[in-house]
C-alpha cells in the first residue's frame, strides 16, 4: 500500500489534453491510418505478384521453387505436372 500513496500522484493514466491538442492528435492518427493501410495494399499485392511469378514459374519453365515439407517423401519426387 505504500506503494500506492507512493507513486499515485506521479501516475496519471491519461494524460490532459485540451480540444484543440486532441483533433490534432486524432487527425495525425487518421493519417498514420491511411498510410499504414495504403502500404498494407502495396505489400498485399507484391505478395500476389511473387506467389504468381512462382508459379509461372514452376508451371511454365518447370523450375522447382518451392521446398517440400517433408524430405524424402514420394510427393516430394514427383515430377511437376
Amino acid at each position: 500500500m505504500k506503494w500506492i500513496r507512493k507513486f499515485a500522484g506521479t501516475y496519471t493514466r491519461f494524460p490532459s489534453m485540451n480540444i484543440e491538442q486532441k483533433s490534432e492528435e486524432i487527425d495525425r492518427l487518421r493519417e498514420q491510418l491511411r498510410l499504414l493501410k495504403k502500404e498494407l495494399e502495396y505489400e498485399q499485392l507484391k505478395s500476389t505478384s511473387y506467389l504468381e511469378m512462382i508459379k509461372i514459374a514452376e508451371e511454365d519453365l518447370k523450375i522447382p521453387i518451392r521446398k517440400s515439407l517433408v524430405p524424402n517423401s514420394p510427393e516430394s519426387k514427383r515430377p511437376l505436372s
